[in-house]
């Protein structure tokens, strides 16, 4: 809100008190879902398509908390061939607000 707009709506006394309440616009959660799978494969070099398992907003609002997983091919030749893979999760922090990437973790289950 510009200063002016802020004079004219306020009292002369309060306006040097007043703060203008702006609410910060955040990133969708399928857009954070997108740069937690584009920076994994920037970072791995691992194409294979992830699937996103958990999707969630921080206490505070300000980091989306993705969780993807992610199909590795079982070294056993028997289990490999009828198709069985291990699932690994990785969890990632985005700010909620600019979409970077602040850490790449694993999960445990």
């Amino acid at each position: 809100m510009s200063d002016q707009r802020l004079k004219r709506l306020l009292p002369s006394n309060d306006r040097k008190q007043a703060i203008p309440l702006v609410k910060k616009k955040i990133i969708t959660a399928q857009d954070a879902a997108k740069l937690a799978i584009e920076y994994y494969r920037e970072v791995t070099g691992d194409y294979n398509q992830p699937s996103v398992e958990e999707v969630e907003l921080s206490e505070n609002g300000n980091n989306w908390l993705i969780t993807l997983g992610l199909r590795r091919n079982v070294a056993d030749t028997l289990a490999s061939i009828y198709g069985k893979a291990e699932v690994v999760y990785k969890i990632f922090e985005i700010n909620a607000h600019d979409g970077k990437v602040m850490s790449m973790k694993i999960r445990k289950v």
